[in-house]
């Protein structure tokens, strides 16, 4: 996910179910932080950078993933490893909640003052991020978008659940393998320029 962060005066949330049991976070301090509950509650990811990571006030490439199997989970900025766990949990995350929210909570709350683009998630399933795989997603010579293909199925042949890359009047629609989104607030098509310029 391409993010600009704007405010972080709270817990800003950039992808999270209803009930925010698995959520991707901006935290207030800039930090990046991924949690991952099972369905009874128990935790199975807390992944906190240690130190504020999220640049403000730019277009940043946010990126987080889980081997659940060799119980480990990473998140990345800009390409680069900023945060790392070998205390993961095997089990199945709940993304099964009745919404997902990008840009805030699944049920409105922790809206994120940020811009976004090029939203890729595959949630049930581990992708591998380490070195060269990054650059499938993030281009390190030029700190650019590199081009997910239609349905962002370029970077592993296949299509991921939410990809979301539409211009603002419709980014709602999902170009992914699950159902589209619905606009709840206000978006904002003022973006300042996109990851590409």
């Amino acid at each position: 996910m391409w993010a600009y962060v704007t405010d972080v005066t709270s817990t800003r949330y950039l992808l999270s179910n209803n009930g925010h049991d698995c959520s991707f976070i901006v935290s207030s301090t800039e930090k990046l932080t991924l949690r991952l509950e099972d369905a009874p509650g128990a935790t199975i990811v807390n992944l906190n950078s240690a130190a504020a990571v999220v640049p403000l006030n730019e277009w940043c490439h946010l990126a987080a993933c889980w081997d659940l199997a060799n119980q480990v989970a990473k998140g990345f900025v800009n390409g680069s490893l900023v945060v790392s766990t070998a205390s993961a949990v095997n089990a199945a995350p709940n993304w099964s909640q009745d919404r997902i929210g990008v840009g805030a909570q699944g049920d409105g709350g922790g809206r994120s003052t940020s811009y976004v683009q090029e939203v890729y998630a595959n949630l049930s399933g581990y992708l591998n991020l380490d070195g060269p795989n990054m650059d499938l997603f993030y281009n390190p010579g030029t700190g650019k978008p590199v081009g997910l293909g239609a349905t962002g199925n370029l970077p592993t042949g296949g299509q991921p659940e939410i990809y979301l890359n539409n211009a603002y009047g419709t980014f709602n629609i999902n170009k992914g393998s699950k159902g589209n989104f619905t606009n709840h607030g206000v978006l904002d098509g003022s973006a300042v320029g996109s990851p590409s310029d």
